[in-house]
């Protein structure tokens, strides 16, 4: 099972990179770092050990159209996402 998003169009994969905002100094996700890998999801349950004992930040994925499991009908089943400005998913980074 692999999971993937669509940003900007771009099908991105676990591996690959990915664009996240990061909070700034005012405590809002305003800083644009690209050099994020995308590495799948963590369930709600989880979120609180990889923040915690990992030292996982966390981040906005902006602008994702898209999201789901890598399947053979990945775009058909798929739908997209309402297309307003600010789509996003909230995520983690860890350094």
């Amino acid at each position: 099972m692999c999971n993937r998003i669509v940003q900007k169009g771009v099908e991105v994969k676990p591996g690959q990179r990915v664009m996240v905002l990061m909070r700034g100094p005012g405590g809002e996700f305003e800083i644009p770092f690209d050099e994020a890998i995308f590495g799948g999801p963590v369930r709600s349950e989880s979120r609180n050990y990889w923040i915690r004992r990992e030292g996982a930040e966390p981040v906005i994925v902006p602008e994702v159209e898209r999201f789901g499991e890598n399947t053979t009908w990945f775009r058909a089943a798929c739908p997209s996402l309402p297309s307003r400005h600010g789509t996003s998913r909230q995520s983690l980074l860890r350094f």
